[in-house]
């Protein structure tokens, strides 16, 4: 089950709705006194059961590295009550371990089973078996979320939770669940027991997720459709043109798939009264790929500041081991994404960059005049295309298919395909998000919503969910099914 689906949607969302606010009559009318607790099983019920629906038995992975994490933040918690720093200290990495093991078991044992195999194979060895695991739903987003509980109490930001299935809501909160924002559990432990919900906080939640709704099914999935139409082509039907309408579209689906998702599930949150972290802030109005990374996924950045580059030593250390940290967090954030070279490429583009910038001091410049502004932003933006024939393409092969085409002159005809795809729809899409490029550094859509608050009134704020909504459901109705991008990760 995904977010911009009509079972969802029209569905399991205001059943779950129906379950959650239910509870407060049991407070109400003096049935139960807590209402928290039930409202809490019910949030807990419902994202199992959204789980279930698309993970099936994945569920017992999803159990086992909430388990893990939950007996040892008590471990952790136990052995600092104890002054035990050392057992403290152990129990974390145990943590961090298994949890990362569970999570390089599944989605990259095939890839490096592969490996080993054509390698012996080359060397005149024969093959040797391959594993053919089935990567579990959200793995790469619950596990990072699971081990940030163990990190925290480690470093005392927070004291380990005494109930199981408070944890378990924790990770499995299904508006964040699949593919995050990754929040860590420090920003959303107190929320766990101290939330109010209002119906201005339900109107403001229920505008964002109908805006994100609508990037998703309305613009990134019409862009989509330009973007496949290219990557599907053989190597050979690639040119100049072609090569570069492909990157420009996958970097537009890809922005509006992805944010739309976080707002979704920001909007969900605040639904249900809970405040997760912002995901985006205007990437592609970046002036450096440090700024980019700034903006672009945000939680997924701040996690591997926290939890990996400052560990490492962060800005603490010299300059040359500095650079080598860069290096290494960028390996890190390219391999998070997917089991594939072109991802270790992807990532290594990204951090060779940046420690240029961080070399030349561009990484520090945020005077904006008007000079050089506009040549920065086109031109990170153009380094921001340059890395995506690696990050979408299936195989190195494509890619440097990709990277002939687009650096060597060689016609600007679209093939029949390409023209297909480019009805009046999903052009003027695509043009229109382009034209995204150019707005203020500081727009943010975000930001414009919760300040509906005091602009708009709620009646108007629903009138105008109202309208998207039952659009949004019509494009869904009519079109094929088409994943999150990031569900794959």
């Amino acid at each position: 089950m995904v977010f911009a689906d009509i079972p969802f949607v029209f569905y399991f969302l205001p059943i779950t709705l129906a379950l959650y606010f239910g509870a407060f009559a049991l407070t109400k009318y003096g049935i139960k006194k807590d209402s928290l607790k039930a409202r809490n099983g019910a949030l807990l019920l419902a994202s199992l059961v959204f789980y279930i629906w698309g993970g099936g038995w994945f569920i017992l992975i999803l159990m086992v590295s909430i388990t893990i994490d939950f007996v040892f933040g008590w471990m952790i918690d136990d052995a600092h009550q104890q002054g035990n720093k050392r057992r403290a200290k152990t129990a974390m990495l145990a943590s961090a371990v298994l949890n990362l093991s569970l999570l390089f078991f599944f989605k990259y044992a095939n890839f490096v089973t592969g490996e080993v195999s054509a390698l012996s194979d080359k060397l005149g060895f024969g093959a040797t078996p391959v594993t053919d695991f089935i990567l579990p739903i959200g793995i790469s987003f619950f596990t990072l979320q699971s081990l940030s509980y163990s990190i925290d109490v480690y470093r005392g930001r927070c004291r380990h939770l005494t109930n199981f299935f408070d944890f378990t809501l924790f990770v499995v909160l299904f508006p964040q669940l699949i593919a995050g924002p990754i929040v860590r559990f420090h920003e959303l432990a107190d929320q766990l027991y101290h939330r109010q919900e209002s119906v201005e906080m339900f109107a403001q939640g229920a505008l964002r997720f109908s805006h994100g709704l609508a990037k998703k099914v309305i613009v990134a999935d019409s862009i989509a459709r330009i973007s496949d139409a290219v990557y599907d082509l053989p190597g050979g039907e690639l040119n100049f043109a072609t090569a570069w309408l492909g990157v420009l579209a996958f970097a537009f689906q890809l922005y509006f798939d992805f944010s739309g998702y976080s707002d979704m599930a920001i909007g969900l949150g605040l639904m249900f009264g809970f405040r997760f972290p912002e995901n985006f802030n205007r990437p592609y109005s970046a002036i450096s790929l440090t700024d980019f990374w700034r903006r672009w996924h945000i939680t997924l950045s701040n996690f591997i500041r926290d939890y990996l580059y400052i560990p490492l030593g962060g800005n603490r250390v010299g300059p040359v081991r500095k650079q080598v940290n860069l290096i290494i967090i960028f390996l890190a954030i390219g391999i998070w994404h997917g089991a594939n070279w072109t991802f270790f490429w992807f990532g290594l583009y990204h951090g060779v960059l940046i420690v240029i910038e961080n070399i030349t001091g561009q990484d520090k410049v945020t005077t904006e005049g008007v000079s050089w502004v506009w040549p920065r932003r086109i031109g990170t933006f153009l380094l921001i295309l340059i890395c995506y024939p690696m990050f979408n393409g299936h195989t190195m092969s494509q890619a440097i298919d990709f990277y002939q085409a687009m650096f060597w002159p060689s016609g600007t005809a679209l093939p029949a395909a390409v023209e297909d795809a480019m009805t009046n729809l999903n052009t003027l899409m695509l043009f229109g998000a382009t034209l995204t490029i150019f707005l203020p550094r500081d727009f943010r859509m975000g930001v414009i919503l919760e300040k509906a608050q005091g602009m708009w009134p709620t009646a108007a704020r629903v009138a105008v969910m109202g309208g998207a909504l039952p659009y949004a459901a019509a494009v869904m109705a009519a079109g094929s099914f088409s994943p999150f991008l990031y569900f794959q990760f």
